[in-house]
Formats: structure tokens, C-alpha cells, sequence
């Protein structure tokens, strides 16, 4: 009995030592489980709800809705830094499947407790990426983190400028108020000051720690002859919105805000995010990577979802002349009337496909899994978001591969033809060939070949396939 023992003994063991390292390293998620999903806001404001409202609208288009194949846990430090910084260290700690920081202040404290790439991690609404210490290098891509992807979100202040000045040709100096404890202002500052310089405007600034300190440092720019306040980013200041439109108003002065909510609060002009929009594309992106996409396959860059807003009613109550522009009023996805009736023009850039006319559906077809291909796939439905088709909402769009092998491209195109495919989108040589060889009446839209010609499509560029 002994000897049998000690015969089957190693063996028993090794058995068992794998037994256990197969528990303990085997992921604990399965493919019909629960996914947990974080969104982490620094502070409760009307933009920052719309944010998250795309966001989960975005999830839901792509199959995940709260309570059935995700669980969302919504974060929210209320402007406390050291809050913010525990909260950050729970969903790490937590190993949620997927988390969303918004604003630069989340997304700072997230990847410094998110260092070791335990979650992955979709960013958004925060100025500079590249400039908020976190490691990025917008000509260097390879600084992008494997669990991280997101976009910047930077104001066009030159472009402000420049429509304050058409709304008052007289003006000459420009008022502001940030927290220069705040990256993302002291960069969205700094392009104020330059946007002033080049339109030979004065800058009229003051700084302010904390909300204490906000009212003191507007009527410090005030009294020093400041003609219109405009109030950034600052998540400071844009907690005391409602009082330092107040202050201007008060001394008929306009303010310009970036936030939609200023509106309603009594400024003359909003130019900055379509909120919604934003939390739309973040949560696209999201939704990919429960999809399985690596993020890092999603390269972190600037978007701007333009919104501009008036208020038509506060021009009679200014010391100074102002006017709306007809070409800019035409612009604007609302405005305030002179009786104080809203009057909106057009909804958000993200909302549109949330309700589509129809869905159009698109083949991709690529070689084989690689990261080239990847970024590309990527970039596709970048530039399809951008044009209002979301993957998910009003798009379908399926995406196959021939796993290397050019006897798969034929069938995967019959394939598409089948489904009713409205285009075919290949990537690589051998898919583009296979594709024209097998169907002269479905579009096809190719890239990543050398010479589309030698595949028979045509002579020139002029004169080639009709399809």
C-alpha cells in the first residue's frame, strides 16, 4: 500500500499544485455573468448629468443595460478632492469591469490608483489629456496605457473670442476667474491670455483657491474694468456659476460661460461641449471594450462636440451695446427669447440616433487580428460616430475576419450579401480582391492596399468600377 503511495504520490501532487494555480489565476467573469461598471464624477452639475445620461444611453444602444448585462455603480465626490482620491482607490480595489472618470480631477486620482492597469478605463471631459501630469504624450503613442482610452475635450476659446468681439466691436477687455490649483483652468487660462493677446484685448484675471474665495476674485476683475466674464472649465468656479453670473449681471455686465447651465443662469452667451454628446462617444467606447476590444486599440486623442446657446433676453439690461449675430443665432441649438421663452433649435449631435429613421447595415472585412487593424477598425467608427451612424443605434455594423486564410474571404462576403450588407468595408489586398470578384452591385469601401488597381478594379482613378 505504501509503495502505491509513494508511486502515485508526485504525481497526485502535481495534479493537485495545477488544480489549484487553475482556480486561482482562472478569471471569475464568464461570458453570460454580470459586468460591473463605474462612472466616477468629481461634482453634481446639470452638465455632468447630461455627460452620464449619454453614457448610459450609449451602453444600453450596445446591449448593455443597467440591471441586465451590467451593473452601474455611479460615483460622485461633490467637489472633495480627498474624496475623490478614496473613491478612485475603491473601484480599483473592487476590480470593477470597466470604469468612466470624468473631468480632469477623476481622471488624475483614477490613474494614479489605477496605475497596474487592474480596470479598464474610458476618460473623458477633461481639457488636456496630454498637459494634466498623467503620463500622456500627444506625439508619442505609445505612452498610451494598455487599459486606457478616452479623448480630450478642449474649449475653443480663440474661436469665442472671436465671436465676442462680433457681438461687440468696441470691446477691449476680457474678465476671468480660475483655481490655478486646477490643471485643466490653468490651461484653458493660458489659452484665454493668448486669444486676448492676439486680438489685442486686455486680460483681466484673478485666481480663486476655493469657493470662498470665487465672489471676491469677480468683483476684483470686475472693478478693475473687466467687459464680460467668461467662466471656463474651473470646477471651482462652475460651482458658483449661478452667483458669479449674478455679480455680472448686476454691474450689466455679460458672461460667457462653456457649461449649458449657464444659460438659465443669465448669461448672454454659452459656447462650449454638447455634454451629451460626449458621454455618448465615452460611452461607445465603453461598450466596445466589454465587447472585448483592448483599449488601447482606441488611441487617445482631442474631440470637440460644438454647442452654442444665447440668451436674447439679458441684451436690454447691458451697460454696453451687444448684438446676436444672425449667421451665429442660426447656429445655436437654443436660445432664451426677449420674453424669456426657451426656443431650441436642434437636438444634441448624440442624440439623433438614439431614435433613428432606419438602420443602415455595413460589412467589415479584414485579414487577420492584429493591432494595425485594430486602430484602423477603431477610426472607422470614429469617423461613423462623428457623421451620427452609432454602432449599436441607428448602425449595425458587423465585423468579420478570414483569420488569415484568403479561402474564408469569399464565403464571408457571400455572407454579407445574404444579410443584406448596404456596403462592404475591407481591409488589406486579398480582401478587397475577393470582394470585387464576387459582387458588382454591393458599394465597396476599401483602404490598407497598395495598388487597388492591379485587383482589377480599373485603369485609373478616374476610370474604375462603378461599385
Amino acid at each position: 500500500m505504501w509503495q502505491f503511495v509513494r508511486t502515485l504520490g508526485p504525481g497526485l501532487f502535481l495534479i493537485a499544485l495545477c488544480s489549484a494555480i487553475l482556480l486561482v489565476t482562472t478569471p471569475t467573469r464568464t461570458a453570460g455573468s454580470v459586468r460591473r461598471v463605474a462612472i466616477d464624477q468629481y461634482v453634481s452639475r446639470t452638465a455632468m448629468d447630461d455627460l452620464c445620461r449619454g453614457i448610459v444611453a450609449a451602453l444600453e444602444h450596445a446591449g448593455y443595460r443597467d440591471g441586465e448585462r451590467i451593473r452601474l455603480t455611479r460615483y460622485n465626490a461633490e467637489g472633495d478632492l480627498s474624496i475623490n482620491a478614496l473613491i478612485a482607490g475603491e473601484i480599483v480595489q473592487k476590480r470593477y469591469d470597466l470604469a468612466f472618470t470624468i473631468t480632469t480631477p477623476t481622471l488624475q486620482a483614477f490613474a494614479k490608483a489605477n496605475r497596474d492597469g487592474r480596470v479598464p478605463h474610458v476618460l473623458g471631459l477633461v481639457t488636456d489629456p496630454f498637459g494634466c501630469g498623467i503620463g500622456l504624450k500627444k506625439d508619442d503613442p505609445s505612452t498610451q496605457p494598455a487599459h486606457m482610452t478616452g479623448f480630450g475635450t478642449m474649449y475653443p476659446v480663440a474661436e469665442t473670442v472671436r465671436h465676442l468681439m462680433r457681438m461687440n466691436p468696441a470691446l477691449k477687455r476680457i474678465g476671468t476667474v480660475w483655481n490655478s490649483g486646477e490643471v485643466n483652468s490653468e490651461i484653458l487660462t493660458g489659452f484665454l491670455k493668448d486669444a486676448c493677446r492676439d486680438n489685442n484685448l486686455e486680460f483681466v484675471g484673478a485666481t480663486a483657491e476655493s469657493t470662498a474665495q470665487v465672489m471676491e476674485a469677480v468683483r476684483s476683475v470686475l472693478d478693475r474694468g473687466a467687459e464680460v466674464i467668461y467662466i471656463g472649465g474651473d470646477s471651482t468656479v462652475q460651482s458658483c456659476l449661478e452667483s458669479v453670473v449674478g455679480e455680472a449681471n448686476k454691474r450689466r455686465i455679460p458672461a460667457v460661460a462653456v457649461a449649458s447651465e449657464g444659460m438659465a443662469a443669465g448669461a448672454l452667451f454659452v459656447h462650449g461641449s454638447d455634454f451629451y454628446a460626449v458621454g455618448m462617444r465615452m460611452g461607445e467606447m465603453g461598450a466596445r471594450i466589454l465587447d472585448g476590444a483592448a483599449p488601447s486599440s482606441m488611441p487617445i486623442k482631442d474631440v470637440f462636440f460644438s454647442r452654442m446657446a444665447f440668451n436674447k433676453k439679458v441684451l436690454c439690461a447691458l451697460r454696453d451695446r451687444w448684438i446676436i449675430p444672425d449667421d451665429l443665432l442660426a447656429q445655436a441649438a437654443e436660445y432664451i427669447d426677449e420674453n424669456g421663452a426657451v426656443i431650441r433649435k436642434q437636438e444634441s449631435a448624440a442624440a439623433a440616433p438614439a431614435a433613428p429613421a432606419r438602420v443602415r447595415r455595413l460589412g467589415l472585412l479584414y485579414y487577420s487580428p492584429g493591432p494595425d487593424n485594430d486602430a484602423c477598425i477603431a477610426g472607422f467608427r470614429d469617423g461613423m460616430a462623428r457623421l451620427g451612424f452609432v454602432d449599436g443605434a441607428n448602425l449595425d455594423l458587423l465585423v468579420r475576419h478570414a483569420q488569415g486564410d484568403v479561402a474564408n474571404i469569399p464565403l464571408t462576403i457571400d455572407a454579407f450579401r445574404a444579410e443584406g450588407r448596404e456596403a462592404i468595408i475591407t481591409m488589406s489586398t486579398p480582401c478587397l480582391a475577393g470582394a470585387s470578384a464576387r459582387t458588382r452591385d454591393v458599394p465597396i469601401c476599401f483602404t490598407m492596399v497598395y495598388d487597388p488597381f492591379a485587383v482589377g478594379l480599373g485603369p485609373t482613378a478616374q476610370d474604375h468600377r462603378a461599385n
